[in-house]
């Protein structure tokens, strides 16, 4: 564990979910950093535990399978180019 107060976890957890969102909309590279895995995680956990929610599994899977789909459609034209070689 790191000596980081309750507060500055908070404010960390903010900012790996900030940056989670942004990746869900832009999709992973083809060799992702950790820093973004873990990112995007955070925000599917912080999905699932949204108490008062009776569809949170759910929208975590879509939250997954978006991610997957825009990952997917970044990397195509780079899979493309790299085959034709």
């Amino acid at each position: 564990m790191t000596d980081a107060t309750r507060q500055q976890r908070r404010r960390e957890t903010r900012e790996q979910i900030k940056v989670g969102r942004a990746l869900l909309g832009k999709g992973l590279s083809l060799q992702p950093k950790a820093a973004e895995i873990i990112a995007v995680a955070m925000v599917v956990k912080s999905k699932l535990e949204e108490v008062g929610n009776a569809r949170r599994a759910g929208e975590a899977a879509e939250l997954a399978q978006t991610l997957v789909e825009t990952s997917v459609a970044a990397a195509a034209p780079i899979v493309a180019t790299r085959s034709l070689r």
